[in-house]
């Protein structure tokens, strides 16, 4: 599915400006558990909401060029597509200019499994009870329940996550820091393989034990049922409490 738009110029200099087109539609949710966005260049996220009966998708064209038939020519160039395949909503954006690309932002049920990869721009997952595996430069995940698989290949790695038991929380980033937030006393079996060149800072989860250095880490809060591994090289770790979650959220 794609419409055209028109074309928006959104700021501008003397040489050069910034132009984009933007689309709106709306697709069925039922019977779908899961999700898949590829973004060749460009941001993606998903947000979940448990009242949701239909997905709302928004899609941003994006470039910079020197006037409005140069962007007509760069923006006409990228690509994108969303389709229902069964229980799964697949969306994919290519844009072969450098300087343009797809973004993508999608509301929808919060009961999904979300796969996400954008290898050169920023992924974010929110609210959402299944799992999700991510791969960008950036990511942000906040009000997870389910297990995580999440790599930043340059850029910062925040969670803010509250885990159900036996999930997994995989995390690794490269030039970027890593962020954790859990609640106080999530039950975690906690490993760190830190970047001893940054700063490692470990809050008080409620540990019954801990041994925490400039390179690795090593911990557990009660039973450790919550498996959480993290890889940070060239930057930062920090592990904080979170704040109490919405007691009307399931």
């Amino acid at each position: 599915m794609r419409q055209l738009g028109r074309v928006v110029v959104v700021a501008g200099l003397a040489a050069c400006g910034s132009f984009e087109r933007q689309h709106f539609a709306s697709l069925p949710a039922a019977g779908v558990t899961a999700m898949f966005g590829d973004v060749e260049r460009g941001a993606v996220g998903y947000v979940g909401a448990p009242d949701a009966e239909a997905f709302e998708l928004g899609v941003r064209e994006w470039t910079r060029a020197g006037g409005e038939n140069g962007a007509d020519r760069k923006l006409g160039r990228s690509e994108w597509g969303v389709e229902i395949r069964g229980e799964l909503l697949d969306l994919w954006g290519r844009s072969p200019e450098r300087s343009a690309g797809v973004d993508f932002a999608l509301y929808g049920p919060d009961a999904m499994d979300v796969e996400l990869v954008a290898l050169e721009g920023r992924a974010e997952v929110h609210e959402i009870r299944g799992d999700a595996l991510v791969t960008a430069r950036s990511v942000l995940a906040r009000a997870t329940r389910g297990s995580l698989d999440l790599a930043a290949t340059e850029g910062d790695l925040e969670v803010l996550a509250y885990p159900r038991p036996e999930a997994e929380l995989k995390l690794r980033a490269t030039d970027g820091d890593v962020t954790v937030l859990l609640p106080y006393g999530t039950p975690i079996s906690l490993t760190v393989d830190a970047d001893p060149r940054f700063e490692v800072v470990v809050g008080d989860l409620g540990f019954s034990d801990l041994d925490a250095g400039p390179d690795r880490v090593v911990g557990t809060v009660g039973a450790g049922t919550v498996d959480v591994s993290v890889v940070v090289v060239g930057g930062a770790f920090r592990l904080a409490v979170a704040p109490e979650p919405d007691p009307d959220v399931p």
